[in-house]
């Protein structure tokens, strides 16, 4: 019985959707880091130069009082060069404003690096290699039982007279990482444990139950699932639960399901 693992959608579609979260929050840092904030920047300073010069020309052509008092001081009419700075202030002005829908707003001194060190580096560098990796490896690596009984793995080929054992102490396990309930390990005689992982390999569990039924005929079936005691058989038939055995049965049937 030749059996080929292939990769669970469920798995891979949950490191695909962080992968898209990252790459679209690193774009988005970036733009505001590179672009926006910049252009924020420049537009609030743009806006304040012309505002100064407007308000400096208008009190040449305004009425004041002087300081020492007496008659009020009358401005006088602008010049042709200073009419037309008067001018290019206010359309300044008024470009910004309808672009920014008021004034620019002043960006706190956590903005730029928190887009920067959060978005950029933390999503993009980080975050976004550290989902798409597990989806490499889930989609290029591939175990496969030939018909001897030899475990072909990414890595090597292991006959069937080199595996020693497995190790079942976590598989269905009603205790402990709910990840780790989905490996078991075949020891092999060289000393080496060649993990086998249930949980990102649809078909594992066919592998696992091969070698389990071969080394532990007594405790578990080709399919990976508990042999069921006399007693847990006799009260299937009864129609009443066993006790002690409800918990790593149920647990030994989901793992074989998924």
């Amino acid at each position: 019985m030749k059996v080929t693992t292939s990769f669970r959608r469920g798995p891979f579609a949950i490191n695909l959707a962080f992968a898209v979260f990252c790459l679209v929050g690193a774009i988005w840092g970036a733009y505001d880091y590179w672009v926006a904030y910049p252009r924020i920047e420049q537009a609030g300073l743009e806006r304040e130069e012309a505002m100064k010069t407007k308000q400096q020309l208008e009190e040449l052509t305004g009425v004041s009082a002087p300081a020492s008092g007496g008659a009020p001081i009358v401005g006088r009419a602008l010049t042709d060069d200073e009419t037309r700075r008067y001018d290019e202030a206010k359309a300044t002005i008024k470009r910004i404003e309808d672009e920014f829908g008021g004034a620019p707003r002043k960006l706190a001194a956590y903005d730029r690096p928190l887009q920067l060190w959060l978005w950029v580096i933390g999503c993009g560098l980080l975050g976004f290699p550290f989902f798409v990796w597990p989806m490499i490896r889930m989609v290029r690596r591939k175990w496969t039982l030939e018909e001897d009984g030899s475990l072909r793995t990414p890595w090597r080929t292991i006959p069937l007279d080199q595996v020693e054992t497995i190790d079942m102490s976590r598989w269905c396990a009603p205790t402990g990482s709910k990840r780790s309930t989905w490996r078991a390990w075949l020891v092999l005689k060289d000393g080496h444990r060649e993990e086998l992982d249930d949980h990102d390999y649809l078909d594992m569990h066919r592998i696992i139950g091969f070698y389990a039924s071969r080394f532990h005929p007594e405790q578990w079936t080709a399919e990976a699932k508990r042999v069921k005691t006399a007693e847990e058989v006799e009260a299937e038939a009864e129609g009443t639960d066993p006790d002690a055995s409800d918990a790593p049965e149920e647990a030994a049937s989901g793992a074989a399901d998924r």
